[in-house]
């Protein structure tokens, strides 16, 4: 079984979709084969992703998409609001 962390990850990580080629940051479970992270498609969601559709990325395409996502990422972490 590939786990993310076999391939070199760690939490706080991005890396883009094989299929898609959309961007994750991963969340936590990297130790499992389905990490969770948080992609940035059509719709910026969380969920659990298979480590074996991530690529990882070099260190300044993390810090691109770091800057890129940052309204986003500040987003997720505002209290959940019941309506």
């Amino acid at each position: 079984m590939t786990t993310a962390k076999k391939l070199g990850f760690k939490k706080g990580d991005w890396a883009l979709l094989k299929g898609t080629g959309w961007a994750a940051k991963l969340i936590s479970d990297v130790h499992t084969a389905t990490p969770v992270a948080m992609v940035f498609g059509w719709e910026t969601e969380a969920g659990s992703v298979y480590a074996s559709d991530l690529v990882k990325l070099s260190y300044n395409e993390e810090v691109e998409y770091e800057y890129r996502h940052a309204d986003k990422i500040r987003g997720f972490r505002t209290p959940l609001q019941i309506a």
